[in-house]
């Protein structure tokens, strides 16, 4: 969910104080200069625990909520993510026995899959099927998918959503504020957890999640998995978003302008998305990590104009990302995959709307993932991971 919004530098990405050089060239001298050090001076970053997470949100600084797979499943931090415990918090309002039962306590639901914050309020979709096998004739009649609310710190979490049938899994959930939500969801017969096909479908809500409406059958229109398994939906307003899928026979993304009621699909990306950000109904960013179609161009994208066209960073041509994130307009960071290269893997930001990065200096690192990264603000602190490395670093007082 953003609170803010602001307009990006209609020019295009450029390299000040490289003319004369390849885009290519020019890219490699900049990463290059930075070392695998970082730039020089103390860290900005702060390197935190992260005990296997998947998922993780935060409601302020100190206080956010992760996911882990196996037991306990939702985790807890009150220290900005130096630690973190198992969340016991209490389900009430839902049933024990039957249809939709759960658990007395949110750390014994078997399937967590995804966490995410609007405000003070925190929401976890989940899978209660039995965890990938087996198909529907091993699993229970009883179970189901869904979303747990809490609004007062974990203490309690209540259902939000119940999915009627037991073949449905709720995929993804994107917020725009308190009241507005959606969640991705899927139907498949084979009663796998993050099924691989069958239709889509896209629930909405207006009221915290007291009320949902299905929007179309198959909104999406796609069979394969989202793209980028961290922010396949965005929704930047309560018209406006967009999403990303890694469908065959190419890399999809679309958008909508009345909240999911119809999409369409503007030029595209020809590259798999692995990170995805968006400011507003115009401003967006794509990471690609992974060639496509045997090309071997990845890098940072960007458009000012709703996806009509993008526009390539020179910078990382050829540099395998894995997430983007634009606190506003000048301010972005992204994450360096690398392809286990040290020289170009790190965590790099922008002041001046991509104009120039710069590599930041973070705590050295025993691994530096190829991918599942993630980033979340929460006032004036942003946090990136993956379920081996976590970071937090205060924003600078110009994004305040």
């Amino acid at each position: 969910m953003r609170c803010q919004s602001a307009r990006l530098a209609t020019s295009a990405p450029r390299l000040c104080g490289l003319a004369g050089l390849s885009a290519l060239t020019a890219a490699t001298l900049l990463l290059a200069a930075c070392g695998s050090g970082g730039i020089s001076g103390s860290s900005p970053w702060r390197s935190l625990g992260s005990p296997g997470l998947t998922s993780f949100a935060f409601t302020s600084a100190t206080r956010g909520w992760g996911l882990t797979f196996g037991s306990p499943g939702v985790m807890a931090t009150s220290n900005g993510g130096r630690s973190w415990q198992s969340c016991t918090g209490t389900i009430v309002g839902a049933p024990r026995q039957g249809a939709g039962a759960l658990p007395s306590t949110i750390d014994q639901l078997k399937q967590p899959l995804q966490v995410i914050c609007a405000d003070a309020d925190v929401f976890v979709a989940y899978d209660d099927r039995p965890p990938l096998g087996g198909g529907l004739a091993s699993q229970p009649a009883t179970s189901r998918s869904g979303v747990l609310v809490s609004g007062d710190g974990g203490a309690s979490w209540r259902p939000c959503l119940t999915l009627a049938a037991s073949q449905d899994v709720v995929l993804y959930l994107s917020a725009a504020s308190t009241s507005d939500l959606w969640a991705l969801c899927r139907s498949d017969a084979s009663g796998t957890t993050m099924p691989r096909s069958g239709p889509t479908f896209l629930l909405r809500t207006s009221d915290g999640g007291r009320h949902w409406a299905r929007l179309r059958a198959n909104d999406l229109g796609v069979a394969g998995l989202p793209g980028n398994l961290a922010e396949p939906l965005v929704f930047v307003s309560a018209t406006q978003g967009w999403s990303t899928w890694n469908d065959a026979p190419a890399p999809l993304l679309r958008v909508t302008d009345n909240g999911g009621q119809t999409w369409s699909t503007p030029a595209q990306v020809e590259y798999v998305p692995v990170g995805f950000d968006a400011l507003d109904a115009n401003h967006a960013w794509t990471a690609t990590g992974m060639p496509h179609r045997g090309a071997q161009v990845s890098g940072l994208y960007s458009t000012d104009n709703g996806a009509r066209t993008w526009a390539s960073d020179p910078a990382f041509a050829g540099v395998s990302l894995a997430a983007v994130y634009f606190a506003n307009s000048s301010h972005g960071w992204v994450v360096a995959a690398g392809g286990g290269d040290a020289k170009t893997q790190g965590i790099y930001a922008t002041t001046d709307g991509g104009a120039h990065w710069a590599r930041e200096l973070v705590p050295s690192s025993a691994s530096w993932p190829s991918e599942g990264w993630q980033f979340c603000r929460a006032g004036d602190s942003l946090f990136v991971g993956s379920q081996t490395v976590a970071f937090s670093r205060p924003l600078p007082t110009s994004v305040h």
